[in-house]
């Protein structure tokens, strides 16, 4: 019997990059400049936190966590101004199936899989999730990929809300926060992080500097004690997130895993990230 945190982990690994594909996709560029948003930042935004209303930059910061509050006051609410949270919610719907239609992802299994993902969503406990919360209650558009996606959008917020609660308790801000995970991993370079999430140089090495007196982080690298430190947030992080898992049982995650890996594949074929998506192994 497959532990409920391997099959989170596992599951994360297929979900991620599904949900993820919003903010690279064109079809979403397009979509936020259909609407009069401007792409990278407005749109971002905008189609993260459309699900919560019209909430303002604080609120935004408060459930993004790891971003430079300066994209918040930037973005919000002047994009509420340009276009409502529904109008942005029908954007980035329309957006998903289009691109799912694009990659010509494979549509055997497909009605299968929005059951399995409905039903893992039915199953996360939203309380202290807004995130997860809020996406529970977007309505769906009866169209498959966009619908699938949405589903997955529940869970994939579930296990991010869960997670930034973890990093709240262990008193680490959102630099410090992004600073032990570019320590500890190899996939994402700090690079990305930095700019993706808007933290200069200056920002970054505070961020260090933080870690540094509390024994986290030494010349080399993570000590000790930052390595277990971020091991463990990772474990329980899996831990929080098993709930869905738990409730759909064995066969019906690894059956959504299997489904949802030929849909990397065709995604990764027509180079729909701007990197090569790592396929996770199924577990056993």
């Amino acid at each position: 019997m497959i532990e409920p945190t391997v099959l989170a982990r596992a599951l994360h690994g297929a979900i991620e990059p599904f949900h993820a594909v919003l903010y690279f996709a064109p079809e979403a560029t397009a979509a936020w400049e259909s609407l009069g948003l401007e792409p990278r930042g407005q749109g971002y935004v905008a189609g993260r936190a459309a699900p919560l209303g019209p909430v303002g930059p604080q609120a935004a910061g408060a459930v993004f966590h790891n971003f430079n509050p300066a994209l918040f006051t930037f973005t919000l609410p002047a994009a509420w101004d340009i276009a409502t949270p529904a109008q942005v919610l029908r954007a980035r719907a329309e957006a998903m199936e289009t691109l799912y239609r694009r990659v010509d992802a494979p549509t055997d299994g497909l009605a299968e899989a929005l059951a399995l993902a409905d039903a893992a969503a039915a199953a996360a406990d939203t309380a202290g999730r807004p995130l997860a919360a809020a996406n529970a209650a977007v309505e769906l558009v009866d169209q498959p990929f966009a619908d699938l996606w949405q589903r997955l959008a529940v869970v994939r917020e579930h296990r991010g809300d869960g997670h930034v609660a973890l990093l709240v308790a262990e008193g680490l801000g959102p630099v410090e926060a992004l600073v032990l995970y570019s320590q500890w991993q190899s996939t994402v370079s700090r690079r990305f992080l930095q700019s993706s999430r808007l933290w200069d140089d200056e920002a970054w090495a505070a961020g260090e500097e933080r870690l540094r007196e509390r024994g986290l982080l030494g010349e080399d690298g993570l000590t000790q004690d930052g390595t277990a430190l971020r091991e463990h947030l990772e474990l329980r992080t899996d831990q929080l997130a098993a709930g869905p898992w738990a409730a759909l049982g064995q066969d019906g995650a690894l059956r959504l895993f299997d489904l949802l890996i030929p849909v990397l594949q065709a995604m990764n074929a027509a180079q729909a990230f701007p990197r090569p998506i790592p396929i996770p192994s199924r577990p056993a």
